[in-house]
């Protein structure tokens, strides 16, 4: 359902960006589209102890930063059990959007990637992707509380993007659920949709039972 336009004013939106010519724009385009709570930062640490008082619903993270970057900053977030909104939906904005960088920002928990430069269109479809549509979260043993890293859910894929880690829990209505429960109900569910798409077998029709040969009687005897 998408988010009521009344609504977006109460989402606090945090930017991530030693920039301020672009954090100036940034506020301006979301502005435009009804946010109204924007906090930004330049500096990487004093944010993540913002998102530990305060609820963020979206955090925007510039990749470039002096002594820092922004797969690093995810990271941190992401493990840290200290933020009021774990599930926060991190959106990396980068001029390098390279194969590589997305399959970085996938494996650090960020969400959407946004391009340099940025076009209002895009700034909103991947804002309201990402508040609409939220990605499933899980949670690993080794403290990651994020997006699925892996986008494949094909049990025989062996390439790159495989999750190396299959001990882990999946957010769901009932809470944390073990990937194994997870999957266990996911081919149950397959297989009722597999029966209920079945062609129906068809109903055997019992043969008419043969009627009894009855006698002709050609006169009728009154005593």
């Amino acid at each position: 359902m998408a988010e009521p336009e009344d609504s977006r004013s109460f989402k606090q939106i945090v930017l991530i960006d030693d920039n301020r010519t672009f954090t100036v724009l940034l506020r301006s385009v979301l502005w435009e589209f009804g946010f109204r709570a924007i906090v930004d930062f330049d500096n990487p640490d004093e944010a993540i102890d913002y998102m530990k008082t305060s609820f963020v619903d979206v955090c925007f993270l510039d990749l470039m930063m002096p002594g820092t970057n922004g797969f690093k900053v995810a990271d941190r977030a992401r493990h840290s059990p200290d933020l009021r909104n774990r599930m926060m939906p991190i959106i990396m904005i980068t001029g390098h959007a390279d194969r590589t960088n997305i399959q970085r920002a996938i494996n650090h928990g960020i969400d959407e990637v946004l391009v340099k430069p940025i076009r209002p269109k895009h700034v909103y479809q991947r804002l309201m992707g990402a508040i609409d549509t939220p990605r499933v979260y899980i949670k690993t043993r080794s403290g990651y509380f994020g997006p699925d890293r892996r986008r494949r859910h094909d049990p025989n894929y062996r390439g790159p993007e495989r999750r190396k880690v299959e001990d882990h829990q999946v957010l769901t209505a009932e809470g944390f659920v073990h990937i194994r429960e997870v999957r266990a109900a996911e081919r149950l569910a397959a297989a009722a949709r597999r029966a209920s798409e079945a062609p129906a077998a068809p109903t055997a029709v019992a043969p008419a039972p043969t009627p009894a040969p009855t006698a002709k009687v050609d006169q009728i005897f009154l005593d």
